[in-house]
């Protein structure tokens, strides 16, 4: 009587398809979101990456909801993870810097390049689809412009 478990070779290759298969359904990496804005603005100038900046306050249905879909969506995150410095502020507890921001709406969304230029600003509920787009935009300039600095420098 011949099984999988006699068979030590295949019984690796089902254990590595299962933990494959497991995988694929891990949850994407998090947003790491920092709370501290001037130390946020030391690690972007320090990694020469653009940052986000979302604006939040207490008891807003539309800033909760975003935190909970937006920035949860896969794609979304994973750009956030891998081009972004991200800070969150709170407005309620923060009013000066929400207020030198300008901010009129709760949530706002702000992006900021690694030249501190505010580059996009967006008011409101932004839906996972027109977030990624607009990060991919300002992520794939700066990219850009970077290979461009690197070439002229050699």
């Amino acid at each position: 009587m011949s099984t999988a478990f006699a068979h030590p070779r295949l019984l690796s290759i089902v254990v590595l398809l299962a933990l494959t298969i497991s995988a694929g359904g891990a949850e994407p990496p998090a947003v790491e979101w920092q709370t501290d804005y001037q130390l946020a603005h030391k690690s972007r100038l320090q990694r020469q990456k653009p940052m986000i900046v979302y604006i939040t306050m207490d008891g807003c249905l539309h800033c909760n909801r975003m935190l909970k879909t937006s920035y949860k969506n896969q794609q979304v995150a994973g750009k956030i993870s891998d081009g972004y410095v991200a800070t969150i502020i709170n407005g309620t507890h923060q009013e000066d810097l929400a207020k030198q921001f300008g901010v009129r709406i709760y949530p706002t969304t702000f992006l900021v390049g690694p030249d501190n230029r505010i580059v996009d600003k967006m008011e409101g509920y932004v839906a996972a689809k027109e977030l990624h787009r607009r990060l991919s935009i300002v992520s794939h300039y700066y990219s850009q412009l970077a290979r461009t600095k690197g070439a002229e420098a050699r």
